[in-house]
């Protein structure tokens, strides 16, 4: 029994001796968006970290500056609010309380603040 292994668009193709292993490597929508709501949490965990707040600590976040985060970030809010234990999450708006940080995500500027 013989196989042969061609490549298409879209897939990667891993072989050792006798496996086989093919991947679906295509980003649809939710994938991309998806990724997008995990660097943001990425982002305000750090910020959380250099704020020196604790780890259980309920904190208010502001999200502003970039029409495609923002909007991104209302569609998964009840999933960021989870994810950061955040008691609110205001998009589209800053704070003067707030410790805010310019932070890039995948190739998007956004302003992200927060405090306690």
């Amino acid at each position: 029994l013989s196989f042969e292994a061609s490549k298409k668009e879209g897939f990667i193709t891993a072989i050792d001796g006798i496996n086989t292993v093919v991947l679906d490597i295509t980003l649809d929508d939710e994938l991309i968006e998806e990724g997008y709501i995990r660097e943001i949490v990425s982002k305000i965990q750090t910020m959380r970290k250099e704020s020196n707040f604790d780890v259980l600590d309920k904190i208010n976040v502001y999200i502003y500056g970039n029409e495609y985060i923002e909007s991104l970030s209302m569609k998964h809010i009840d999933m960021l609010k989870k994810d950061i234990m955040s008691k609110e999450i205001i998009v589209g708006k800053d704070s003067k309380n707030a410790t805010m940080k310019e932070w890039e995500i995948n190739d998007k500027m956004v302003s992200i603040g927060i405090e306690k």
